[in-house]
């Protein structure tokens, strides 16, 4: 099965979603997004996703996680063919949504010399352009996908380079030139690589995610802490147990819960 995910930032990409899902036009629709068989929309009901019913597929958007157990035999990821979006095409894709097939693969082309550059990852093969977006979501993906280590030491580069050198990198100003506003959104890709990627955070629900943290070998203990998030004020500490990994999460006025993860299925954890 090939699924066509699609990442809704603004008004214009709900529209384009909707019509080519064929369905009525959803103006509020953000977040991530997939084109899936209209025989499926009893499964995507199921996992609470948002689901509108087109005359040529179903149009269903929630978390990754989510997308994924409403089509667990995806293959690859076919990005909208009429779309010029840059974010589009970016070979990141299958590690952030949770596709590990390949990931051996596609780690390796993302840091080869035909797409990494000192200044970040290229937009695609043979291209010059390289964006900052791109970059972060490379990250988000390399964690993600337990490439650890490698991760940390490019983001390292990156961060020194790129936010903390002479350069403010695009996708962390708060307010984009030309008063962009629908672009401050990725001010957030930044801190994304961490808590989605370094902590595998992936919300489930109102009060509920699952957790896949990637501690690096040389740190014994990460954290965070008093995370707005869930409607709660949330910290979470991931420690060195064993073979295992310690996670703590602790929420205000809650008992503080105690798991050990294994490194392998993500942890759920229901606040």
């Amino acid at each position: 099965m090939r699924v066509r995910l699609l990442e809704l930032q603004n008004e214009s990409d709900a529209l384009q979603a909707c019509a080519a899902a064929g369905s009525a036009p959803d103006h509020e629709l953000r977040g991530w997004a997939a084109l899936v068989p209209l025989d499926l929309a009893q499964q995507a009901d199921r996992r609470g996703l948002t689901v509108l019913r087109g005359s040529r597929s179903l149009l269903v958007a929630g978390g990754l996680l989510q997308l994924r157990d409403v089509a667990p035999a995806v293959s690859a990821i076919e990005t909208p063919g009429r779309w010029r979006l840059p974010r589009a095409e970016l070979p990141d894709r299958p590690l952030v949504m949770g596709i590990f097939e390949k990931k051996d693969q596609t780690i390796k082309a993302l840091l080869s010399k035909y797409l990494w550059t000192k200044n970040g990852i290229l937009t695609e093969s043979g291209s010059a352009t390289f964006w900052d977006r791109s970059t972060l979501y490379a990250f988000r993906g390399l964690f993600y996908a337990g490439a650890t280590d490698t991760s940390l030491r490019y983001f390292t580069y990156y961060s020194s380079i790129r936010l903390l050198g002479e350069h403010v990198p695009y996708a962390v100003e708060a307010w984009p030139e030309g008063d962009q506003r629908h672009l401050s959104a990725e001010s957030g890709l930044y801190c994304r690589v961490v808590t989605e990627g370094l902590f595998g955070i992936e919300p489930t629900g109102f009060n509920s995610f699952t957790i896949m943290p990637r501690l690096p070998g040389k740190w014994n203990s990460m954290s965070l802490e008093h995370i707005r998030a869930f409607q709660r004020d949330v910290s979470i500490k991931v420690s060195r147990w064993g073979k295992k990994e310690r996670v703590l999460v602790a929420a205000a006025g809650k008992p503080v819960r105690e798991y050990l993860w294994d490194g392998e299925k993500p942890l759920r954890i229901t606040l």
